[in-house]
């Protein structure tokens, strides 16, 4: 990992599980950029691109309420369409429950030359994948020892 990367950047909307996913990287001293809409994980990935070392997409979120009415954030297929039009810079973990999104997300990052995984979100409590599945896959990916 380089040591000018030290951050996991997230398409995540969910609290309950960016709760458990900063604990995890707060432990590895890696730091975390939550962002819960597609343009606002573009914006992101562009202002700190040279920080992130791993990239964490999750593909369905809920629309967002403003005062305008309700705003569509986009969804998983969105963020991977973005970085297929970017030169690959780090691993990405899918973390989606959208079964059918998968697959699609999955050849669009690798048709691009992105490395890319994916974790199942699935345990017998709400976020025991992140503690098992994926922070195995978070470390393994970042070359991080157990």
């Amino acid at each position: 990992m380089d040591c000018m990367a030290d951050t996991v950047l997230f398409l995540e909307d969910d609290p309950v599980r960016i709760a458990a996913m900063n604990g995890i990287l707060q432990s590895l001293s890696l730091n975390a950029l939550f962002v819960d809409r597609v343009n606002a994980f573009e914006a992101a990935y562009l202002r700190h691109q040279s920080e992130v070392c791993l990239i964490c997409l999750d593909h369905d979120l809920p629309s967002i309420q403003t005062d305008n009415g309700l705003v569509d954030p986009g969804d998983g297929r969105d963020a991977c369409e973005f970085l297929a039009g970017h030169v690959p810079t780090c691993p990405v973990i899918v973390h989606s429950s959208n079964y059918a999104a998968v697959p699609v997300m999955l050849e669009m990052l690798r048709r691009a030359g992105w490395p890319a995984t994916f974790v199942t979100p699935h345990s017998a409590t709400p976020v025991g994948w992140v503690f098992e599945e994926w922070q195995a896959e978070l470390k393994n990916r970042l070359n991080l020892t157990a």
